[in-house]
């Protein structure tokens, strides 16, 4: 009743709204993440399937449904070689012709009305320079039966730009996930695309360097999309690589970057930055050469440095370098218990 309202309150004007959904093997998966886009309640919907050099039945399923039970002309399906999700994203963020862009993950679905009540906010007479409208989310289930179980809220609410991104700094997870806000396209375009290089972080490191520059953001307080849990779908803590290690690396240096460049990289962001790197950190115990160990604790010593000094940090490296990576590891592990008991 509300979005019929909004409709009819801004005299029929409805601007068109573009999703990119990249995907690789995940056929059936991507099927009800297409269809939760279909089921928006706001009218003017473009799905932009990316098919990122999938090996599985993923284009002859999507040829079936687009012939089939899929309104033509509102699901758009382009393939390219295996390049990565971020490189597939910016291919349809290209292809996309909306006012505003919604990111989904293809295992994730959107909530019928989530669209239209984040278009009825930023359309609204004081949101003209609003780059985003976010919201929380809920990860869970789906059962045999198709029925939602086992939900958890995701997401957190803070609604100035500067605030959030020291949150999403932190150690936070789930902070602001792909499908959260809804975009004004002119800002995205204002703005480089996601970062090919990375694999891991990517959506933070994006989110962070649009959300520096953002003069405002608006959030809702409700859950408007589901992330769904399944084998292989996120990396666990006993996953953790050397190639995500070495991913996780590049994204939060390239996010040092950014705070540095937009003049973030101040007294209260500092222990938030610092505190996630500290996981990165032990992970690189664990799994680092000798090399990327030296060359990380460089860099972080520099980070514990300014703007101003935090002792504790440092004192963790000088520990390693005198007692070596397993005396530090298990201290570790016993601060972490300490800390979460």
């Amino acid at each position: 009743m509300a979005d019929r309202f909004y409709l009819e309150a801004r005299d029929g004007e409805v601007p068109l709204v573009s999703i990119v959904i990249p995907t690789f093997n995940r056929a059936h998966m991507l099927c009800d993440a297409v269809e939760s886009c279909l089921k928006q309640t706001w009218p003017d919907v473009e799905v932009i399937v990316i098919d990122d050099g999938s090996t599985d039945d993923t284009e002859q399923l999507v040829a079936g449904r687009m012939a089939g039970s899929w309104p033509e002309g509102r699901v758009r399906y382009v393939r390219q070689p295996n390049r990565g999700a971020s490189a597939a994203r910016n291919l349809g963020l290209q292809l996309a012709r909306g006012a505003y862009v919604q990111f989904l993950d293809s295992d994730d679905l959107l909530l019928p009305g989530k669209i239209a009540k984040q278009i009825a906010i930023l359309k609204g007479p004081h949101n003209s320079e609003t780059a985003c409208c976010y919201c929380y989310g809920t990860t869970g289930v789906v059962t045999e039966e198709g029925t939602w179980a086992g939900s958890t809220r995701i997401g957190v609410r803070e609604t100035n730009p500067d605030d959030l991104v020291r949150v999403l700094c932190s150690r936070v997870v789930h902070g602001m996930p792909t499908p959260a806000p809804l975009w004004r396209r002119s800002h995205l375009m204002e703005h480089a695309g996601w970062r090919e290089d990375i694999a891991l972080g990517d959506d933070l490191e994006y989110h962070i360097r649009l959300l520096v520059d953002a003069k405002k953001i608006c959030f809702i307080d409700e859950e408007l999309f589901l992330v769904r849990e399944h084998s292989g779908s996120r990396l666990g803590a006993n996953q953790m690589s050397a190639s995500s290690l070495s991913s996780l690396i590049r994204t939060r240096m390239a996010i040092f970057k950014t705070l540095q460049q937009s003049g973030l990289w101040v007294a209260h962001t500092q222990p938030a930055f610092l505190g996630a790197m500290r996981t990165i950190y032990a992970n690189a115990l664990q799994l680092g050469d000798s090399t990327t160990i030296r060359d990380l604790e460089i860099w972080l010593w520099s980070l514990s440095s300014s703007p101003k000094r935090i002792l504790q940090f440092q004192l963790l490296i000088l520990i390693r370098r005198l007692l070596g990576r397993r005396f530090l590891l298990g201290a570790h592990k016993l601060i972490s218990k300490s800390t979460s008991a």
